[in-house]
């Protein structure tokens, strides 16, 4: 007999684990927390949920493990390192200034770049002198640099070799 009030509050617990999980618990005061989005999924939760005791689940050698590691691992990571709530704002309010900061470099570094790009169209150098086009001996070195050859006929594909 004991075995299947054991195995009947077992699921109880699993079954309330679930329900705090997808946010639609039974219990009046867990039902008022999800309204007011300040539902918390843990140890007294779930055991308020499930109606038990939460010394059940609530200490490493408690009668019902596998429950306990459930709930333990649906704890969010954040919490379950022993951040705070305000701890956990800080912390992410700095990860997004360094996000905003990265996004302003990343802006400046694109707006001198249109602004180079569009100069370079216009054939002004940085210095404001104009750019004179490269005679045909400076366009084929620059060619025999990259691995261009210089000659059209090798580039259209009537190579001597």
């Amino acid at each position: 007999m004991g075995t299947t009030d054991s195995d009947a509050t077992e699921q109880a617990l699993l079954s309330a684990l679930e329900r705090l999980k997808s946010g639609a618990p039974t219990h009046p005061d867990l039902a008022k927390a999800v309204e007011m989005g300040k539902l918390r999924i843990n140890v007294s939760a779930v055991a308020k949920e499930a109606g038990c005791s939460r010394t059940l689940i609530g200490y490493s050698g408690c009668a019902y493990p596998e429950v306990r590691t459930a709930v333990l691992e649906a704890i969010p990571a954040s919490r379950r390192t022993g951040e705070t709530m305000k701890e956990e704002v800080l912390r992410l309010r700095n990860e997004v200034s360094e996000l905003e900061d990265k996004i302003a470099v990343r802006d400046t570094t694109y707006a001198e770049l249109v602004l180079r790009t569009r100069a370079h169209e216009r054939g002004i150098l940085p210095s404001g002198k104009r750019v004179n086009r490269a005679t045909r001996g400076e366009r084929r070195a620059s060619l025999s640099i990259v691995g261009g050859g210089g000659n059209r006929a090798d580039d259209a594909g009537g190579s001597k070799s």
